[in-house]
């Protein structure tokens, strides 16, 4: 939009300022930085490091720990390592569960015996 008002733009950058994952997945919220992250820069003027630091520093903290430490390259890089990271937690805490039921049914067992 070329012709957009101060205020849509001060919108669209209140918007993007804004964004932060909460409770959705990365998928959700990478979809939705980027679609902000457009609206605002347009003209590709705002340095790659800077969105990089945004998009990282509105991630669960869980996870944004664990980018922190890699040396990430571009945006795409950040969002793909942040699935993985994502998907990691998901598998560790279905292993956790299972290793509580696979217990409990153990001491349940030794109950019965």
């Amino acid at each position: 939009m070329k012709f957009a008002s101060p205020v849509r733009k001060n919108t669209w950058y209140l918007k993007y300022k804004n964004c932060k994952q909460a409770e959705r997945t990365i998928d959700a919220y990478a979809l939705e930085f980027q679609a902000n992250w457009q609206k605002v820069d347009q003209r590709d003027m705002m340095p790659a490091d800077s969105v990089l630091a945004d998009f990282i520093s509105e991630l669960d903290s869980q996870i944004s720990i664990m980018l922190y430490r890699l040396a990430l390259a571009s945006l795409d890089e950040a969002i793909m390592k942040a699935k993985m990271v994502e998907m990691g937690q998901k598998n560790a805490a279905g292993i956790m569960q299972f290793n509580a039921k696979l217990a409990q049914l153990e001491q349940e067992n030794a109950l019965l015996h």
